[in-house]
């Protein structure tokens, strides 16, 4: 905590590339002890000259360090990042509202609006991001986000990444797989999110795949095979609105260019023909969580000493040499010796110590010697203590006697 002000202090009055390098100690510091720079939050802000490996720096350290109390006043510094010019930056600034979503289920709903608007932004980089976004949020709970994901499938259309448009489709059909991530079984989940909700979640999810299905042609390879997905959850789910569209586009997929396409769908068809397997319910409905969203600043660097260029650059340097553990032991006083006396022996070190006590009256008597030799008379001209010869007068000032002046007259 006392180094925390000095640090800043350092940060603010340096350059670029010594803020950086500040900059990446601190965000291990803060990444192990969010605490210490709690209370310097707003010295972490993002200003417009700085580069945007600092930016994106400053980021992960607010939202290390972020407190509840902090929330508000971080939600308004993000949305003003937001509108940045540099598509990167703002990448960067969806990622931190993930991450302080997550550590701070009560402003979910708040990021969540934010997310929506930025999702069917012109730039492939921040659409995609957005809804990543918000599955890594809503993947878990899909039962409470579902105006969010109504909202999401209404702007498929718009939508102009591919990424982006896949992740609508998987967090359409979401709940159909939720019992295998929960490690659950399907009555357990429609008893958690309700047979009525879970029914809703349904028609979402078969309202998002026939849209898809309208232009599957034109899609992407990868958005083919998440349709394919969709209608094949479906299915096992005996939802038989599903089965016309299914029979669809695998009869689409059976000419596609890609043979990953071609592939999936005859294996699809194939699954959902042997009606009863559970073979094939459990290769359908496979799937597994969304990794959560982390700070790019984490434990990686870790094992690196702070300070140093490994650290730096978060990867072993050349001539880097790791410090070792702590010993369980204390090590033996012998390996504080030089070379020329650690193998004595231990009599050897008893005899030197009494040595020393001699060694040492030599040497007093030897600086005396020295001292005495090296005295000047002028050095007690001016001293206060002076001998009792009446050579001088205790002022310094010369008067003469009586004696003397009479002796000038008769002269």
């Amino acid at each position: 905590h006392r180094c925390a002000k000095a640090v800043m202090f350092c940060m603010r009055s340096t350059r670029t590339a010594a803020e950086y390098v500040i900059l990446n100690n601190v965000a291990t510091f803060a990444y192990r002890y969010p605490d210490v720079f709690a209370p310097h939050f707003t010295g972490f802000f993002v200003r417009a000259s700085d580069p945007l490996h600092v930016k994106c720096l400053k980021l992960d350290v607010m939202t290390e360090i972020i407190k509840e109390d902090q929330i508000p006043e971080l939600l308004k510094e993000l949305q003003a990042y937001l509108r940045d010019n540099e598509m990167s930056f703002v990448s960067n600034a969806i990622f931190a509202l993930g991450r302080c979503a997550q550590k701070h289920p009560k402003i979910q709903e708040r990021i969540l609006k934010s997310l929506m608007a930025l999702s069917t932004h012109q730039s492939e980089e921040v659409s995609c991001n957005s809804v990543q976004v918000t599955l890594a949020i809503a993947q878990e709970h899909p039962h409470m986000y579902i105006q969010q994901i109504a909202k999401l499938i209404k702007r498929y259309r718009f939508l102009v990444s591919p990424k982006a448009r896949m992740g609508v489709l998987w967090l359409s059909s979401c709940h159909l797989t939720l019992h295998n991530r929960l490690g659950k079984t399907e009555e357990e989940v429609k008893e958690m999110i309700g047979v009525e909700t879970f029914g809703k979640l349904c028609d979402l999810a078969y309202e998002a795949a026939r849209l898809a299905a309208l232009d599957f042609i034109g899609e992407a390879e990868e958005v083919k095979i998440q349709i394919l997905n969709s209608f094949a959850k479906l299915l096992i789910h005996n939802v038989a609105s599903a089965k016309p569209g299914f029979d669809y586009v695998v009869a689409m997929a059976k000419g596609d260019a890609s043979y990953n396409v071609r592939d999936r769908a005859r294996l699809y068809a194939g699954l959902i023909a042997s009606e009863g397997d559970s073979l094939s319910k459990k290769i359908i409905l496979a799937s597994e969580n969304l990794k959560p969203i982390s700070s790019p600043t984490d434990e990686s660097n870790g094992h690196f000493a702070i300070g140093s260029l490994s650290h730096l650059v978060n990867h072993c340097a050349p001539g880097y040499q790791s410090l070792p553990d702590f010993r369980d032991t204390p090590t033996s006083s012998s390996l504080r010796d030089s070379v020329a006396t650690r193998g004595t022996s231990v009599s050897q070190a008893q005899a030197n110590g009494n040595q020393y006590a001699n060694n040492n009256t030599v040497n007093n008597t030897r600086r005396e010697t020295l001292s005495a030799m090296n005295e000047s008379p002028l050095d007690n001209f001016y001293s206060d203590a002076e001998e009792d010869s009446g050579e001088y007068s205790d002022s310094y000032s010369y008067s003469y006697s009586e004696s003397e002046e009479d002796g000038d007259e008769e002269s």
